[in-house]
């Protein structure tokens, strides 16, 4: 084939023109400006006047750059992150899977995925940017001796990366980076977008804001954290909501009103060193919380948030779980690395704390949907009792000529909620009214 006809040949030689004339930009700032570039403030529009003005003497050009565009990508490489920099200051994008230094992938809100035709120049550049970002944006370090590493850029970006040699070398660098609800979505905006109906979003506040615990399971990437920023911006400004992360703060719940007055009593802590989510969980209890949000549960904070649950406390927390029950199973076992107790023990005291579980799916289509909600109570025989109030239920997907998948489906009301959840929403203070809204016959409620 035609090297001119071909797309992908014309990128990968206009990626090595362009490496060739950044290298050689490099090269001259590296021996002429060094004090420049190395200085830990750096004057940017110096530095981008002295790129200018040595492309503008050596007559650099190439197909497709200004000259601008040149002074841009080569100060890019030199003191920011590549071709990762404009992406990273971008709020549309939800994922960036840097799968090796010639494979970049962004996922964006829209479920939309795009193959950047850029890459990075080398294997070797591809690292050293990766090392770059990880050492400014975030509290790790990445080299040959901890050549993998977990953490956080900047306040609700997650990133998994990884060098040789635990990669291959000729690989250069991988990077899984997730931007966590860049764009605050609300309600209205989970329902426009199908990912649960306005009855199910209205179950869960009434539950939540009214003393009952919730836990939000699913895979990662499952939109399981969006869902309860989601809900947790719905806090009613008379109710104390604690939230508390690891390491780095994702939510930004506090609202200010039409005056700049802080119009809602939240509490943003994070975990530091001895301060881990356990011991933040115990004390967030000295702090008269009407809500507490444990942002992931994955160790023994589970017991920590399943004893706040009952003793009065709404808890909402997320975890790795496959399904609605066996979300149960998933934080017997995380437990269990907290206190000694037969599992049957802590199976009881595990449903009593969590009543609703809202079990989150990323479906084939790249859409994320509340697949199911279940109540769990004790019933009169004492017997532990799960039922799913709404269900997902897929009709059919096709793929279209692109090789888009598009699935059609319908939520589902399967039960109303318990005569044991009506009386303890009673209980709480919630106006029986609110209750008989929720006690429709169960039908199709898309």
């Amino acid at each position: 084939m035609d090297r001119m006809n071909n797309p992908n040949l014309q990128d990968k030689r206009s990626n090595q023109e362009l490496a060739q004339i950044v290298k050689k930009i490099q090269r001259y700032m590296a021996l002429k400006h060094s004090q420049d570039l190395n200085s830990k403030n750096p004057d940017v529009p110096g530095i981008k006047n002295k790129i200018a003005k040595y492309i503008s003497d050596e007559n650099l050009t190439l197909d497709g750059f200004s000259s601008m565009a040149l002074v841009d990508r080569a100060f890019q490489e030199m003191c920011e992150y590549s071709i990762l920099t404009s992406y990273l200051k971008r709020n549309d994008i939800e994922e960036i899977n840097v799968n090796s230094w010639e494979d970049i992938k962004v996922r964006f809100g829209t479920g939309k995925i795009e193959t950047l035709k850029e890459t990075f120049f080398s294997p070797t550049d591809a690292k050293d940017i990766m090392i770059r970002l990880l050492d400014r944006e975030s509290e790790n370090k990445m080299d040959a001796t901890v050549p993998i590493v977990r953490g956080h850029l900047f306040n609700n970006v997650r990133i998994t990366s990884s060098i040789a040699p635990v990669l291959d070398e000729n690989r250069g660098v991988q990077a899984s980076i997730r931007v966590i609800n860049p764009s605050k979505l609300g309600q209205r905006d989970f329902i426009r977008s199908c990912t649960l109906t306005n009855e199910m979003f209205e179950l869960l506040k009434l539950c939540l804001f009214n003393g009952i615990s919730i836990c939000v399971p699913g895979a990662t990437n499952s939109g399981k954290t969006t869902l309860m920023s989601g809900i947790l911006k719905e806090t009613p400004a008379d109710q104390r909501l604690i939230t508390i992360e690891e390491q780095t703060r994702e939510f930004d719940l506090i609202d200010y009103d039409s005056e700049g007055y802080i119009s809602k009593e939240v509490i943003h802590w994070k975990t530091h060193g001895e301060f881990d989510m356990n011991k933040l969980l115990e004390m967030s209890l000295t702090c008269n919380p009407d809500i507490i949000c444990a942002a992931e549960m994955k160790s023994k904070e589970a017991y920590a948030a399943q004893e706040a649950a009952r003793t009065g406390h709404a808890v909402i927390g997320t975890i790795h779980a496959n399904s609605c029950r066996s979300t149960y199973k998933r934080m017997v076992t995380l437990c269990k690395m907290a206190v000694d107790l037969d599992y049957e023990i802590l199976y009881e005291l595990v449903t009593e704390a969590f009543p609703i579980v809202v079990f989150t799916k990323k479906l084939k289509d790249n859409s994320r949907k509340v697949m199911e909600i279940t109540e769990c109570y004790t019933d009169d025989e004492g017997k532990i009792k799960i039922q799913t109030l709404y269900r997902y239920v897929v009709l059919s997907s096709e793929v279209t000529p692109e090789g888009k998948t598009i699935m059609h489906g319908e939520f589902r009301k399967v039960n109303c909620i318990s005569e044991y959840l009506q009386n303890l929403l009673l209980s709480n203070g919630v106006p029986s009214q609110s209750i008989e809204m929720l006690l429709k016959t169960p039908e199709l409620i898309v």
